[in-house]
């Protein structure tokens, strides 16, 4: 029974930061298509809001002279720093920095490395989310989005024992490979991604790669300890706006 549980933990892992995290970074690509935008040029537009999902309540060079919080900002943490991180280059800023900001991204450059592959599930839903149309809100895409970063989050309570009991791991295969399934379809990759999911039943365990899946999602709880309040509150949300509109035109349709 162990050894199937590490078995379920296993596939539930890769299905989680494997095939979630592709379908979120083809949503992204998706964006950039639509957009004639490149990665960098994205970031770098919407680099001062970025910036605040980490840095809430201070401001930055940019900020109004006069203001005392960021303008819009939201009321807790969306990204970390270690986040901020990938995205820009720390040892660079821009001439227009003022030196009695010590805050360590402000005024940082977009790191001319920044790849599509570097972005995590947190990074890549913030990007969809707050700067893209590509998963509107109201929406089943939405909904989808916001549930498979839930079962990211449930996944972190495994992640110390690295199993999954057999029950768990089948409920919950048969609803993440459905919020995929709606996700690759927006991007074009249905026949891709359905070829995935159909390999992911049938993986065989490798214990190497899991201990560093295991690794992964421990190092990521704890960098995101006030994260799973946020996204509880957003899955719920979507949740409740997609219901109520499936319900208003049903309605309708009477």
């Amino acid at each position: 029974m162990e050894q199937q549980e590490r078995e379920n933990f296993y596939r539930h892992s890769t299905l989680i930061v494997d095939d979630t995290n592709e379908v979120f970074q083809g949503l992204v690509d998706l964006h950039l298509t639509n957009e004639s935008l490149n990665l960098i040029q994205f970031i770098e537009n919407n680099q001062h809001d970025i910036y605040h999902l980490c840095y809430n309540n201070i401001t930055c060079c940019s900020c109004p002279t006069k203001a005392k919080k960021p303008i819009g900002s939201p009321p807790s943490r969306i990204l970390h720093p270690s986040q901020l991180d990938i995205l820009f280059d720390i040892n660079k800023k821009h001439p227009n920095h003022n030196a009695h900001n010590r805050a360590k991204h402000c005024c940082c450059p977009v790191s001319t490395k920044l790849k599509r592959d570097d972005l995590d599930l947190t990074l890549a839903r913030c990007l969809l989310v707050n700067f893209s149309n590509v998963v509107p809100d109201h929406s089943k895409e939405r909904y989808s989005l916001e549930k498979l970063i839930k079962f990211r989050n449930n996944t972190y309570g495994h992640a110390t024992k690295g199993t999954v009991s057999n029950k768990e791991y089948c409920d919950n295969r048969e609803e993440i490979e459905a919020c995929i399934m709606i996700l690759a379809k927006t991007c074009g990759r249905e026949e891709d991604f359905r070829q995935k999911l159909k390999d992911a039943k049938v993986r065989t365990l490798d214990e190497t790669i899991c201990r560093q899946l295991q690794t992964s999602l421990l190092l990521s709880a704890q960098r995101e300890t006030d994260i799973p309040a946020v996204i509880e509150t957003a899955v719920e949300a979507a949740f409740e706006k997609f219901q109520g509109k499936h319900e208003s035109t049903h309605a309708g349709n009477v």
